[in-house]
């Protein structure tokens, strides 16, 4: 079913390479929504179970099998003890009972079972291989996030006239009503925005010396993945790709929707009357500072970073792309 859902997904945003960003962010996004919400689903939703009723025959109804109450094993558990084997036949004939469904297994018992089932069979083996590699790269985005709140926790509060009100402009553009905290730190060398229900904007400590046009174009484009609610989604497709990280399609659409992502609010930044050589000269500025090295990359979304900048520059610079700016 993933398989599915991806493949449909990957064929999609070939035979659309005209579509807007926005558009084809939105497609990566919900495949792999949808195929986080599958483990959560199978839990979730009843299973359906269809009898089929077959035909009567004429051979004999099966006799069912015997079963211990639990009034009858005591029985045999008070008549062992008089010869001193009471302790072993109790042991057996509970087990006898639980067999047949009488007394249910502790929950330590079916635990202990499943993990012997587990490790002796060859397809246990490769489940518990897959929920290594899921556990990791979960633990890898626990760390991840650990590392954002250490920094902007110990950022320095930003005041300066001057960026400040590249930030009103910025959220005016954008019609944006939220407020936004301002924190610079020496441990990011891009800026990164922060948090949903409190959201942070990091900037590098070099910030206060940019130009008030890149100040103006940087925060426009980070306040525009908080309009668009990419941070959220950010962490939905990052949980997605650790559940299947076996899957190559998974991974081909979660670097898919990156880049769109960026594009999109690029598209974005571009739709403020920015002219399209002064950003992209605002992103390569930026990319230079970046280091080869990036601890936080899973769990932010980070404005310029070489692995996606020759695909936007080229989107930025063609006139004929096509920009739809609706959020996602």
């Amino acid at each position: 079913k993933a398989t599915l859902i991806l493949a449909i997904a990957r064929v999609l945003l070939m035979v659309m390479p005209r579509a807007s960003a926005a558009t084809k962010h939105l497609v990566a996004t919900a495949a792999l929504v949808a195929v986080a919400a599958m483990p959560v689903m199978t839990f979730v939703v009843p299973a359906w179970h269809v009898v089929v009723e077959k035909p009567a025959t004429n051979a004999p109804a099966p006799v069912p099998a015997p079963s211990l109450s639990a009034t009858t094993a005591r029985t045999i558990g008070e008549t062992d003890a008089e010869d001193g084997r009471g302790l072993s036949t109790i042991g057996t004939a509970m087990s006898v009972v639980r067999a047949t469904g009488v007394v249910p297994d502790e929950p330590l018992t079916a635990m202990t079972r499943a993990m012997n089932v587990t490790g002796a069979t060859w397809k246990g083996a490769i489940a518990l291989a897959l929920l290594t590699g899921t556990l990791l790269m979960l633990a890898q985005m626990v760390v991840g996030i650990a590392g954002v709140w250490y920094v902007a926790k110990n950022a320095e509060e930003l005041t300066d006239d001057a960026v400040l009100i590249a930030l009103d402009h910025a959220r005016d553009a954008l019609a944006l009503g939220r407020e936004v905290r301002l924190l610079r730190s020496s441990r990011i060398s891009v800026p990164v925005l922060w948090g949903f229900f409190k959201p942070v904007l990091l900037l590098p400590a070099d910030a206060g010396t940019w130009p008030a046009e890149r100040l103006r174009v940087v925060m426009t484009h980070e306040l525009a993945h908080l309009m668009r609610f990419d941070g959220v989604f950010l962490i939905v497709t990052r949980i997605a790709t650790a559940i299947f990280w076996y899957h190559p399609l998974a991974w081909s659409l979660e670097r898919a929707g990156r880049g769109e992502c960026e594009r999109a609010c690029d598209d974005l930044v571009l739709a403020g009357g920015t002219k399209p050589s002064e950003y992209a000269d605002h992103l390569l500025a930026i990319a230079r500072s970046m280091p080869t090295f990036d601890p936080f990359r899973s769990v932010t979304l980070a404005m310029s970073r070489e692995s996606q900048l020759e695909g936007r520059l080229l989107s930025i610079l063609q006139p004929q792309v096509v920009r739809r700016v609706f959020s996602g």
